[in-house]
C-alpha cells in the first residue's frame, strides 16, 4: 500500500508549486497564511516537504537602504508562482515566476514583493538567490523578464514595465550588470519574455515582444542576442575547486542535511568571468550519510520505524 503524508497546509488547489531544478530535495510553494483564505505567503523546503520555512527577505531594498522587512514582525519574502489562469488567487500576467534550471547550481530568480502576503497591487521588484534561496536580494526594481544560460554563469535581464531598447547582462551574478543595446528594432520593444535554448549551456539568448512600426501598427518583434563572440576565456579547475588558480568552488546547502545525506556540488565562482564549456556537467562530488537523529523516526502502526530519508 503507498503510504501518504501531509506536506503543506492550505496549498493552492491550483497548483503554485515549483523544484529547484538543480538540487535535490528543494522546492518553492505558495500557500494560505494560517487562518486566512485570502493571504498568500511563500514557503520553501529543504528536505523534499518534511518542513516548510518561508523565505527570509532581502537585507537590502529596492533602494539600497537597510530593509524594515522583519521576519520577527511577520514581513517575508513572497514570489509569484505559476498560476496564470483562471480561477487563480492573482492575476500573474506581466509577473516572471520563481524560476531555476536543472544546469545551474544554487541560482533562482523570483518576482514578488517583501510583507505579509503575495500582493500585486503594490510595488512588485526583481529578486535573486544564488544559495538555492537560502538569502535573497533584490536584483531590480519592477518586473523584469529574466534568464539563466552556460550553467548560470551567464544571466541576463529585460524589463517588463516599460518598452526597451537594450538587456542587461553578467557574468559574474550580479556584480556588475551591462546593457546590450538592440541594433534591430527601430523603435522600443515591449519585452514578453526572454528565453535561451532548453539545456541552459548556451550563451544565446532570444527575445520576443512588439514595436510600434513606422505607419505606427503594432507588429512582433524576436530578437537574437549571442554573447559567444564576447571571447570570454573558458573557465579551467574544475577538477581542483576552492584553489586560487582555480574558476571552480564547492557547495552545499548551509541547512544541515538534505534527504538524509549531506552532498556537496562544484560550480563556477561568482567572481570568475569565465564560460562553461557546453559539456560541463552538473558536478556532485562527495556526499555524506547523515547521522540519524530522533526527528528521523516516525510513528505508524503503533511501532517506532526509522523514516524514509
Amino acid at each position: 500500500t503507498e503510504i501518504y503524508t501531509l506536506s503543506l497546509h492550505d496549498a493552492l488547489p491550483i497548483c503554485d508549486f515549483e523544484k529547484v531544478q538543480s538540487l535535490d530535495g528543494v522546492f518553492v510553494a505558495n500557500a494560505y497564511a494560517g487562518s486566512s483564505d485570502k493571504e498568500l505567503q511563500t514557503y520553501i523546503t529543504f528536505d523534499m516537504g518534511r518542513e516548510w520555512r518561508s523565505l527570509t527577505p532581502p537585507a537590502f531594498d529596492e533602494q539600497g537602504l537597510p530593509s524594515t522587512c522583519k521576519p520577527a514582525q511577520g514581513c517575508f519574502l513572497n514570489l509569484f508562482g505559476l498560476v496564470d489562469q483562471e480561477g487563480a488567487e492573482y492575476d500573474a500576467s506581466g509577473l516572471g515566476r520563481f524560476y531555476s534550471v536543472p544546469s545551474a547550481v544554487g541560482i533562482l530568480f523570483g518576482t514578488g514583493n517583501t510583507g505579509r502576503a503575495l500582493d500585486a497591487s503594490g510595488p512588485v521588484h526583481t529578486y535573486f538567490s544564488r544559495d538555492a534561496g537560502i538569502t535573497w536580494e533584490v536584483v531590480r526594481a519592477g518586473r523584469w523578464a529574466y534568464e539563466i544560460a552556460d550553467h548560470g554563469a551567464l544571466l541576463a535581464l529585460a524589463p517588463r514595465d516599460e518598452a526597451t531598447n537594450h538587456l542587461l547582462y553578467t557574468w559574474n551574478e550580479g556584480a556588475l550588470w551591462e546593457p546590450c543595446n538592440f541594433t534591430a528594432a527601430s523603435a522600443p520593444v515591449n519585452i514578453e519574455n526572454l528565453i535561451t535554448e532548453t539545456s541552459f549551456t548556451s550563451q544565446k539568448f532570444l527575445l520576443y515582444g512588439d514595436t510600434k512600426n513606422s505607419n505606427g501598427k503594432t507588429v512582433g518583434v524576436l530578437i537574437s542576442a549571442d554573447f559567444s563572440g564576447m571571447h570570454e576565456r573558458e573557465c579551467t579547475g574544475a577538477n581542483s575547486p576552492d584553489t586560487p588558480s582555480s574558476d571552480y568552488e564547492t557547495f552545499d546547502l548551509e541547512v544541515g542535511c538534505v534527504l538524509g545525506q549531506k552532498t556537496t556540488y562544484v560550480r563556477r565562482k561568482a567572481t570568475s568571468q569565465c564560460f562553461n564549456p557546453d559539456t560541463h556537467p552538473v558536478d556532485k562530488r562527495n556526499s555524506e550519510i547523515c547521522q540519524c537523529t530522533e526527528l528521523d523516526f516516525e510513528c505508524f502502526s503503533r511501532q517506532i520505524g526509522r523514516a524514509h530519508v
